[in-house]
């Protein structure tokens, strides 16, 4: 994650370099907070979290991301939540459950494994406080600014975190192997750079909640690209998953 958040940073700062300070104080110390909250806190806490408990508890729970902010930006903003936002959004998560149960996984127990799932609704949290403090800056700022300087506070203290850590920054004999080098190129420019980069940019012109909202799509997309790309095996639970999936994002969003 260090890694690649640095090779998205240097890439954004290539694109975008006439901008680098922000208008004032405050909004710098919500820049802080974006980059904790988006990236750090949010990869710590998943990551971490799956080493406790079960894949498939911390797939569900942070598949919850677009539930949690829809909540939680009715609450700060003092909005109306249409009951079909919120039976899509159930029948979403229900799909998601589906989907990722299919394959047999199975909820896990015992202290470990709630501390673990606690992580994960940490980074659920995370996540959340992020997309409801973006808006503000969007009307401010150009996206690539705002992604770059999230990128810059979430590096910034991910290297601390890895200083007092004994983990090396750069393990040469792995990163000199190709495909780790390629895959790792490939994390910092498209999955983190572009990615969210779009995801700023679509956060502005549709809204928090209608954005968070395709996270749904997120476990469906890699279901079936489990079964195209890898060969993984097709189960039925996992197809009325995917169609439920569907159909839950599909009344959430005709609320607007």
């Amino acid at each position: 994650y260090t890694l690649r958040s640095i090779i998205a940073y240097v890439g954004l700062l290539i694109v975008c370099h006439n901008e680098i300070k922000s208008a004032n104080w405050c909004d710098g110390l919500l820049f802080v907070v974006l980059g904790l909250t988006e990236d750090t806190i949010y990869y710590l806490c998943e990551s971490t979290a799956v080493g406790l408990t079960e894949v498939s508890n911390v797939s569900l729970i942070v598949a919850s991301i677009p539930v949690a902010t829809m909540f939680l930006s009715a609450a700060i903003y003092k909005t109306r939540l249409k009951s079909t936002m919120i039976v899509g959004a159930f029948l979403a998560l229900t799909g998601i459950a589906c989907v990722i149960f299919a394959d047999g996984a199975k909820w896990g127990g015992g202290l470990q494994s709630f501390l673990g799932d606690l992580l994960a609704f940490g980074a659920v949290v995370s996540w959340s406080i992020y997309s409801i403090i973006i808006p503000k800056l969007l009307s401010r700022y150009t996206t690539l600014f705002i992604t770059r300087k999230v990128f810059f506070y979430g590096m910034c203290s991910v290297l601390i975190v890895l200083a007092v850590s004994d983990l090396p920054l750069l393990p040469i004999e792995v990163l000199s192997r190709p495909l780790v080098l390629t895959n790792l190129l490939y994390l910092g420019l498209i999955a983190s750079l572009f990615c969210f980069w779009a995801f700023n940019i679509v956060m502005g012109r549709l809204g928090v909640v209608v954005t968070n909202n395709y996270g749904y799509l997120t476990p469906v997309v890699t279901f079936v690209s489990a079964i195209v790309v890898l060969g993984d095996k097709f189960t039925v639970i996992g197809a009325i998953g995917v169609v439920v999936t569907l159909v839950g994002l599909y009344i959430a969003q005709r609320t607007k």
